[in-house]
């Protein structure tokens, strides 16, 4: 069996931004490891459910494991999922998705500038990563395939992949 230590090693900020590309205001959720250099990425959909899901938990896990490894851990508060998740070229049979291109804008043109410019991460797009669930996880999968230079690894649970 593995300790944990109980030490806390990521701290925890939330701003709110507001996206040209969704016209609403989002909050995002940082999860900042204690060591900083080189930091790998995970942008997490569906962010307003970190909580539940005992994110910081985990990442104190992980941490506690393999320190030199720990990302930047972005959740990302979802307002209308239903029309923000899916592809970036086709919303589906009931039109789920049709906003799936403004939140891919947002994440490339606006979040992940503004990661950039306050944080050093990795080059290394292997240790850059987006992950959801359903609907999110599907986002997900969508935003690392259509950016294979920017994203190396793509967490689908559950994914709505019909």
């Amino acid at each position: 069996m593995i300790k944990i230590q109980s030490k806390d090693y990521y701290t925890t900020h939330s701003i709110q931004v507001t996206s040209k590309h969704l016209q609403r205001d989002v909050q995002l959720d940082f999860y900042v490891p204690e060591s900083r250099e080189s930091l790998g990425l995970l942008l997490m959909n569906d962010g307003q459910d970190a909580e539940k899901l005992h994110l910081k938990r985990e990442l104190e896990r992980f941490y506690n494991l393999h320190p030199k490894c720990a990302p930047l851990t972005v959740a990302i508060h979802a307002a209308d999922r239903l029309h923000e998740y899916g592809t970036l070229y086709s919303a589906d049979y009931l039109n789920r998705g049709k906003g799936a291109a403004l939140y891919h804008k947002f994440i490339i043109g606006e979040l992940l500038p503004r990661v950039y410019e306050q944080f050093e991460i990795t080059s290394d797009k292997s240790r850059r990563a987006v992950m959801g669930f359903s609907m999110g996880a599907l986002s997900a999968f969508d935003l690392v395939y259509q950016n294979p230079d920017t994203f190396g690894l793509a967490g689908c649970f559950s994914g709505s992949f019909w």
